[in-house]
């Protein structure tokens, strides 16, 4: 874990700022047709990245964009001339060298802010300009870039694939037709998680703060443990509200402090297999849902089909044991 107790404070934009930054430009579906220059969007994958157009690029790479509206908060490096939207702000360095290492570790730093703004409070040009990030500071005070760059580079070249004895042949074939159905009420018990003001919370390395997001697992942030807001893990983490998630769905293994956007769901069958499992099928059933429909007033009564086995009496139960033993089988599932 990073010591930042010897970090400094350092804006992100204005006179006095590390970046000078910009803002994206709208446009329509009716001026893009495709071509090869990437169109960087507010969302929260592929870098950024949501389709490629055929137009002038309108910024050059080796700068950071990051999302003021959208996926409010994600940041990404890039490296190509690109067209941003309006959604986007572009960071540009200004007075010193962004190498891609430490873009790297600066948009680390940016995504751990992101908790501080939302679809309600946007990271507007004018906030993001006044923002403030902490990073390590040299001797002389500025910011050391040599540090954030060495550190980079000791986690990837450090980083090795890990080894796997399964392959695609050792994948079991599944018969989506001889599943069954059930409902989320018939398989977990979900109650709302208890945190309404997330900025309330205090940093820390305690436990991590889940918000209502798909990637990254849904983390924010490690912060201090508050029993009064602590969520039990092992459980499914259910997104039932929030722009650009609702409907989506986490495992969560340790216990936690969650968003009240969020349900938790709970089945004495539950690991990190069974998890992995039913969040991919549960995915399946966002396109139900939006930030103009919430997904806790149905949740117990949405269904999904899972593999099952038939009981003596007639009924069908979800074949637990299956699902184990399926993502136990995936490439890399035996190293989970």
């Amino acid at each position: 874990m990073l010591d930042t107790s010897t970090w400094g404070e350092y804006k992100l934009g204005g006179k006095e700022g590390l970046f000078t930054i910009k803002k994206g430009k709208r446009l329509t579906k009716e001026d893009m047709s495709e071509g090869l220059v990437n169109f960087i969007g507010a969302i929260s994958v592929n870098n950024g990245v949501r389709q490629l157009i055929d137009v002038e690029p309108r910024h050059a790479g080796n700068c950071i964009t990051v999302n003021y509206n959208g996926s409010v908060g994600e940041a990404f490096y890039q490296t190509e001339p690109f067209w941003a939207s309006d959604d986007v702000n572009v960071l540009y360095a200004k007075g010193w060298e962004l190498t891609d290492y430490v873009a790297m570790f600066i948009v680390t730093i940016i995504k751990a802010n992101r908790y501080k703004f939302g679809y309600g409070c946007k990271w507007t040009l004018a906030k993001m300009k006044a923002s403030i990030i902490k990073l390590p500071k040299a001797k002389n005070g500025k910011p050391d870039f040599n540090y954030m760059e060495s550190y980079i580079k000791t986690i990837t070249t450090s980083l090795q694939p890990p080894n796997t004895d399964n392959d695609d042949m050792s994948v079991p074939v599944l018969k989506i037709s001889d599943w069954e159905e059930f409902t989320i009420g018939d398989l977990f018990s979900p109650i709302s998680c208890k945190c309404n003001v997330a900025g309330d919370l205090i940093d820390g390395d305690d436990c991590f703060y889940i918000g209502a997001k798909k990637n990254d697992n849904g983390l924010m942030k490690r912060v201090k443990k508050d029993e009064d807001l602590m969520t039990l893990g092992n459980c499914i983490v259910f997104i039932c509200d929030g722009q650009g998630s609702v409907g989506y769905s986490n495992y969560m293994d340790e216990d936690f402090i969650g968003s009240a956007t969020l349900s938790a769901g709970y089945n004495d069958n539950l690991n990190k297999y069974t998890g992995a499992f039913l969040v991919s099928v549960l995915d399946l059933e966002r396109k139900r849902y939006s930030f103009g429909r919430k997904y806790r007033p149905t949740l117990n009564e949405t269904s999904i089909r899972l593999p099952a086995f038939q009981k003596n009496d007639g009924t069908f139960v979800p074949d637990w044991d299956y699902m184990e033993n399926y993502i136990k089988a995936l490439p890399y599932g035996d190293v989970i």
